[in-house]
C-alpha cells in the first residue's frame, strides 16, 4: 500500500485550497465574466422595442438595457453614471432591484434630454450654441452593482 509523503500531502492541501478559493471568488456577484456570463448593455432611443443604437440626438432619450448573468440572483443596488465628453458626470441613475431565480435580470436605466431635467439648462442659456457643445461627442455610461463597476459602454451625442 502506498503512503503519501509530507510533500505530496502539502501539494494536495494547496491544490484543494486553490480550488476552494477559485470556487468562492471566481463567480462572485460583482465580477462580470467573459462569454455567456458577461453583463450586456444595449442602448436605444425606442421605448417600445430594443433597437441597438450608438448615436443619439440631444433632443431624445437614451435607454440602457443592462442584462445580468444568472448568478446575480438576489437584491442589488444598480447605478448608472452618464458622463459627458468633458468627463463631467451629467446624470446618476439609482435603482434597487431584486433579481429572482426565474424571471428577468434586466435593469432599465435612462437619460432624457428635455425640459424638466438637468440637461435643460443649455436650452435656457443666453448662449445655447456654446452650452450644447458640452454635450456633443462621445459619452460613457458606467454601470455599477452594489457600488462596484461591472460594465461600461460608449455612445455619441449630437446637438444641432
Amino acid at each position: 500500500m502506498k503512503t503519501l509523503t509530507s510533500q505530496k500531502c502539502f501539494l494536495v492541501v494547496i491544490g484543494f485550497m486553490m480550488l476552494t478559493l477559485a470556487f468562492k471568488f471566481g463567480h462572485t456577484a460583482l465580477s462580470p465574466e467573459k462569454g455567456p456570463d458577461k453583463i450586456d448593455i444595449v442602448l436605444t432611443s425606442h421605448i417600445d422595442k430594443v433597437v441597438p443604437e450608438t448615436s443619439f440626438f440631444c433632443s431624445s432619450q437614451i435607454i440602457a438595457y443592462a442584462t445580468f448573468p444568472p448568478y446575480y440572483v438576489r437584491s442589488h443596488k444598480i447605478e448608472g453614471y452618464w458622463n459627458r465628453p468633458d468627463g463631467f458626470r451629467q446624470e446618476h441613475t439609482n435603482l434597487d432591484l431584486e433579481f429572482k431565480p426565474k424571471g428577468s435580470r434586466t435593469a432599465f436605466l435612462w437619460i432624457q434630454f428635455e425640459e424638466g431635467t438637468s440637461l435643460d439648462a443649455f436650452r435656457k442659456s443666453e448662449r445655447p450654441d456654446e452650452e450644447t457643445q458640452k454635450f456633443n461627442g462621445t459619452w460613457t455610461l458606467d454601470l455599477l452593482a452594489d457600488g462596484e463597476k461591472v460594465g461600461e459602454t460608449e455612445f455619441e451625442v449630437q446637438c444641432p
